[in-house]
C-alpha cells in the first residue's frame, strides 16, 4: 500500500542502531535513498511520495545523523553497505538492486589513500579506499611494489600485526609488477582488490578471509601476474575468497599461487575458496611444500589450456586433501 506518512523501523547492524523510514510498496522493486553529509531521511519525504508507486521506498538515517547512532569510521560505499547490508550486498558496492544518494555519494565518502607505508605495529586500516598510482616506497622483497607495504617500509624493520578491514584496494590498471597488499605480518579481511599485477603478496604470517580479487591489471607485460602469490609462503591462512583472474591478462601463473621460488614453503591452509585461473591455472603447488591443508575449494574450469589444468606442480606429500570441488559440473575433484 502507499502511504502519506512512513513507518519508523529501527534495526540494529554490527552494534549499531540505524533508523529507517519505510514508506510502503510491499513487493515491489526495493529502492534505498541515501541523504548527503548534513542531511536525515525526512530529506526525501516528497520525492518518496511520488517514488512510492513504483517502488519500495527506504530512507535511511545514516551513521551519526538523524536518530542513528554514530560510529567512530564512516567507510567508502563499498565497505559501508557490506558492513551496513551484508543481506544484500556482499564484495561489491551497489548490489543492492536500486540506491540514490545526494551530497557527496550520498554521505559516504570515506578515507581515500594513494598508497600506505606501514611503519609501526599493531595497525588498522579499516573502511578505506586506496586508488593506487604506483607502489609505496621501501618495501621487503618484491612487496615493495605493493599499494598497502608492511614489508619494512622506508628501510625500517618488518612490522606486525596489521589489519586491512572493509577496505577497497584498486590499483587502476597501472602498468608493470605491481601489488595490492604486500609483505609480512598482515590480515586482509572482507578487502575488494583488483587493477593490479598481483592482487595479493602472501610472504609470511598472512591471513586473508572473505574477500574479492578480481580484474587484476592486463597491463602486467611479461610480468607473470597472480590473485594471491604466497610463492615460498610460510603460516599462511586463504579462507572464503573469491579469486578470479578475469583482467585479461597474459602472463597468468594462477589464482593462487603456493609455488616454491625460494624454497619450500609450510603450514599453507587454502579452505572454502572460488578459484578461477583464466588464462593460467586454478592452484600453483610446490611438491617440496609441507604442512599444506586443501579443503571445500571450488577449482573453476575456467582455467588456462581449455579448462584441464586446474593446478600445476605436485602436490606435496601429506596434504590434507578433502571436499574439493568443481564448481560448473558439481563433480568432486579428487587427485
Amino acid at each position: 500500500m502507499n502511504l502519506l506518512r512512513p513507518i519508523d523501523r529501527h534495526v540494529s547492524v554490527g552494534g549499531l542502531r540505524f533508523h529507517v523510514l519505510d514508506w510502503g510498496g510491499e513487493g515491489r522493486q526495493p529502492l534505498l535513498l541515501l541523504h548527503g553529509f548534513t542531511g536525515h531521511a525526512h530529506a526525501w519525504d516528497t520525492l518518496s511520495i511520488a517514488l512510492q508507486p513504483h517502488f519500495h521506498v527506504y530512507a535511511l538515517d545514516q551513521r551519526g545523523h538523524g536518530d542513528s547512532d554514530p560510529a567512530d569510521v564512516y567507510g567508502p560505499i563499498a565497505a559501508y553497505l557490506v558492513e551496513s547490508f551484508p543481506a544484500r550486498t556482499r564484495y561489491t558496492s551497489l548490489s543492492l538492486p536500486y540506491h540514490l544518494g545526494n551530497g557527496i555519494f550520498g554521505g559516504l565518502t570515506g578515507y581515500i589513500a594513494t598508497g600506505i607505508a606501514v611503519k609501526a605495529n599493531n595497525v588498522t586500516i579499516k573502511n578505506s579506499l586506496i586508488r593506487s598510482s604506483g607502489a609505496c616506497t621501501g618495501g621487503n622483497g618484491q612487496a615493495g611494489a605493493s599499494a598497502i607495504n608492511t614489508g619494512g617500509a622506508d628501510g625500517g624493520s618488518v612490522v606486525t600485526g596489521t589489519q586491512i578491514i572493509n577496505s577497497e584496494i584498486d590499483g587502476r590498471d597501472v602498468a608493470g609488477n605491481t601489488t595490492g597488499t604486500g609483505g609480512a605480518n598482515y590480515s586482509c579481511i572482507r578487502c575488494n582488490v583488483h587493477g593490479f599485477n598481483i592482487g595479493i603478496w602472501a610472504g609470511t604470517n598472512v591471513t586473508v578471509t572473505d574477500s574479492f580479487l578480481h580484474n587484476n591489471s592486463p597491463n602486467n607485460g611479461t610480468a607473470h601476474s597472480d590473485g594471491i602469490m604466497a610463492d615460498s609462503g610460510i603460516n599462511i591462512v586463504l579462507r572464503h575468497n573469491w579469486v578470479a583472474m578475469d583482467g585479461g591478462q597474459n602472463q597468468v601463473t594462477g589464482a593462487v599461487n603456493f609455488g616454491g621460488s625460494w624454497g619450500p614453503g609450510h603450514d599453507q591452509t587454502l579452505d572454502n575458496n572460488f578459484l578461477a585461473g583464466f588464462t593460467g591455472c586454478d592452484l600453483e603447488l610446490d611438491p617440496r611444500g609441507y604442512n599444506v591443508r586443501i579443503t571445500s575449494n571450488a577449482f573453476s574450469n575456467r582455467n588456462g589450456w581449455g579448462g584441464t589444468i586446474y593446478f600445476v606442480g605436485g602436490v606435496p606429500a601429506g596434504t590434507g586433501w578433502s571436499g574439493n570441488y568443481i564448481p560448473e559440473t558439481g563433480a568432486t575433484f579428487v587427485v
